[in-house]
């Protein structure tokens, strides 16, 4: 029995341990450092009464009477008794609330990812928005016809608006405005990289635009760089 709840004891110390808030003043730890403190006593108060039963135990070989022997030793068995099944009540305490406290810990981390996912949803939505709002900003920017379509465009013919091409660093940002303009010839605008134009396009069959030299034959739409997509 003494052994049973040795263990049993020091198994939930070592995991009341790890699990109790470290806020010293948290309700929830005083409870369950009184209760680990009572159940020390406890298990002290067991030891001294074995103490004495081997003390009386002893005295039998003496000139003591049996009888009052066994009645002390009734008495300090049914004091141990009284104090294990203390002990287990205060085990079972201690059980519950750190069970309760997983629990408690548990759901947080829970609640933490489910937190986690509605702010990176939360975030992509606002991203689009934000895309789409710049494309739709942005859309002035684009050189188009009378008819309001987007007007296309030579190497040899960009003539002023060489000046207003944006960097070919920002090829997708511009592509992202393009494609959000339906009234357009090609997937293909015209970008300058320092004194050299290049072609910002999106090839057939490929999912991501590049930017290639441009040459006189390329033909490519024109947004000037006075739209900021940053």
């Amino acid at each position: 029995m003494k052994n049973k709840f040795l263990c049993s004891y020091l198994l939930l110390i070592a995991i009341v341990s790890f699990a109790i808030p470290a806020n010293a003043n948290d309700p929830l730890k005083i409870r369950l450092d009184n209760l680990r403190d009572g159940v020390t006593r406890l298990f002290s108060s067991v030891e001294e009464q074995r103490k004495q039963i081997e003390l009386l135990k002893s005295d039998m070989q003496k000139n003591v009477s049996p009888d009052q022997v066994n009645e002390k030793l009734l008495q300090f068995e049914g004091s141990i008794a009284g104090i294990e099944e203390q002990i287990n009540i205060e085990l079972k305490e201690i059980v519950s609330i750190t069970s309760d406290l997983e629990i408690d810990m548990t759901n947080l981390k829970n609640d933490n990812i489910q937190m986690k996912a509605e702010q990176s949803e939360l975030e992509n939505r606002i991203s689009a928005i934000e895309n789409e709002l710049v494309g739709a900003g942005c859309q002035d920017a684009i050189v188009k016809r009378v008819d309001g379509s987007a007007e296309l465009f030579r190497l040899n013919s960009l003539g002023r608006y060489q000046q207003l091409l944006p960097d070919s660093s920002q090829c997708r940002q511009y592509a992202n405005v393009l494609t959000e303009f339906g009234s357009r010839d090609l997937n293909a605008i015209f970008v300058k990289n320092g004194a050299n134009i290049e072609l910002c396009k999106l090839e057939y069959g490929m999912t991501e635009w590049v930017t290639l030299p441009a040459i006189l034959s390329d033909r490519g739409h024109v947004i000037t760089s006075d739209c900021k997509v940053d």
